[in-house]
């Protein structure tokens, strides 16, 4: 006889997406030295719904810059999704990037109807989705390059505060 336990589900495992943000926030201050940290900021509930923002915030400046978002349900943790920021990068700037084709129907007084089948990849069911998701958001071209530009930006302003030092 077949077991009836659901696949997939570790009740040793139940973090909820606020404390695996957490986590990953020690991990960001520990291999950064401290000059890194993952801010999550709680936005307003609306409708049901709970949002974070995740900033990263370089410490010693004080400044920082908007990651990704998670929204969730209000009320349960799961299903929970990444909204990564990417769209503020245009188009010709990104490495990769999806473009609708559109072409003439054979036919163009024919009407159809189609169903097309969407997947959303960063919509996690679990915390072990929850986990490899935000590890592929932090592991983006998006938040690699902001990342960056943040470091940076920082070293270039400290570099040229000393330059106007020593005129």
């Amino acid at each position: 006889m077949g077991s009836f336990w659901p696949k997939g589900i570790d009740i040793k495992d139940v973090a909820a997406p606020y404390e695996i943000l957490q986590l990953a926030n020690q991990d960001w201050l520990t291999e950064s030295e401290g000059l890194l940290s993952l801010v999550i900021q709680e936005k307003e509930p609306e409708e049901g719904m709970e949002e974070f923002i995740v900033h990263a915030l370089h410490i010693p400046s004080d400044r920082s810059v908007t990651l990704f978002s998670v929204t969730q349900l209000g009320d349960t943790p799961y299903p929970a999704r990444i909204t990564l920021r990417g769209d503020r990068i245009p188009i010709f700037l990104q490495k990769e990037y999806h473009r609708t084709k559109k072409g003439i129907l054979a036919d163009a007084n024919a009407l159809y109807e189609s169903k097309e089948l969407i997947a959303n990849k960063w919509v996690s069911e679990t915390p072990a989705d929850f986990r490899k998701h935000l590890s592929e958001a932090l592991n983006s071209s998006e938040t690699k390059s902001v990342v960056f530009s943040l470091l940076a930006s920082i070293k270039g302003t400290d570099d040229s505060d000393e330059d106007e030092t020593a005129s």
